[in-house]
């Protein structure tokens, strides 16, 4: 199962607390199914039936079966900066950009954007 370092559950909240119609949601990875498009982020009120859900103090990240597979023995990890942007430390290529609202994330482990 995917897991979330201290960081990443702190920038998952963040996000999630930044859309007021998902007071109990969280971040949702879903598989494009594409090696172009890699995986798409957003945040959902809530996961779907058949999503796998990874709680880690209070962040909640909802992952459709393809992401849950793909990303099985992986850590997410981020960064969260002063103006509460976030850059998502695997797929880090290029500091400049930051991630700050639904991104897709390519599988070759580009920069969020």
């Amino acid at each position: 199962m995917l897991t979330l370092t201290e960081n990443a559950s702190m920038a998952v909240k963040s996000i999630v607390e930044q859309v007021p119609d998902a007071p109990q949601g969280g971040l949702r990875i879903r598989d494009t199914g594409s090696a172009e498009t890699g995986f798409e982020l957003g945040v959902s009120p809530q996961p779907e039936t058949t999503d796998a859900v990874v709680e880690v103090e209070g962040a909640r990240v909802f992952l459709d079966a393809g992401a849950a597979l793909a990303l099985d023995d992986k850590i997410l990890d981020a960064q969260m900066e002063q103006d509460r942007s976030v850059l998502p430390s695997p797929y880090r290529a290029d500091t400049s950009q930051r991630c700050t609202g639904p991104r897709s994330l390519p599988r070759d482990g580009g920069l969020c954007g």
